[in-house]
């Protein structure tokens, strides 16, 4: 009867609160969901794609008008960075790519190598490549497009040749693009 005695106040405890847990409320469905860039691709899938082992790193905060992430190896060398930028407000997906083709020919047009465009199959309208060679061993692919109402940036750096640079950013894009439509590259 001793032992009965002492368990039984726990065994309310217990219940009390297994009853309670199971009659709260779960995640607030109304909460605001942030897209975050250093979840928009992990860090397993941006190492597969870019072939070194590297780590996310946040450059902004993702409520900042542009989510920066950059994903570094241990030694914090950038391989490559993904930019996100609100564009809901966009009316012309053409018009507001071809106007940042523009710019960026503008801000590059003294590069040793003169940059070169390449148009971005399988990204909608105006998505383009940029490959560039900002000095002697230096070279950089991005990737431009806008989908799901962000401007999306994928820069790799350094890769073994443009193609390869391409193949690299549109695995990211897609990855982050991916990750976006199932709901795994935001928090609440």
């Amino acid at each position: 009867m001793i032992r009965s005695s002492r368990i039984l106040p726990w065994l309310t405890v217990l219940t009390a609160l297994s009853i309670l847990n199971a009659c709260s409320p779960g995640p607030d469905p109304d909460a605001k969901r942030v897209l975050v860039a250093c979840l928009t691709v992990s860090d397993v899938d941006a190492s597969a794609i870019l072939g070194a082992q590297v780590e996310p790193f946040r450059l902004t905060g993702d409520d900042a008008p542009r989510a920066i992430c950059a994903f570094n190896d241990a030694k914090s060398n950038t391989f490559a960075m993904v930019q996100l930028q609100k564009a809901d407000n966009v009316k012309d997906v053409g018009a507001a790519l071809g106007a940042d083709q523009q710019s960026i020919q503008t801000l590059l047009k003294d590069s040793i190598i003169p940059v070169v465009f390449h148009p971005a199959t399988g990204f909608g309208t105006g998505a383009f490549y940029v490959d560039n060679s900002v000095s002697p061993g230096v070279t950089s692919v991005q990737l431009h497009l806008i989908q799901n109402d962000y401007t999306i940036m994928v820069q790799v750096n350094n890769p073994k040749s443009f193609p390869d640079g391409e193949k690299q950013a549109a695995s990211l894009a897609h990855k982050m693009l991916d990750n976006m439509q199932n709901g795994t590259a935001y928090e609440q």
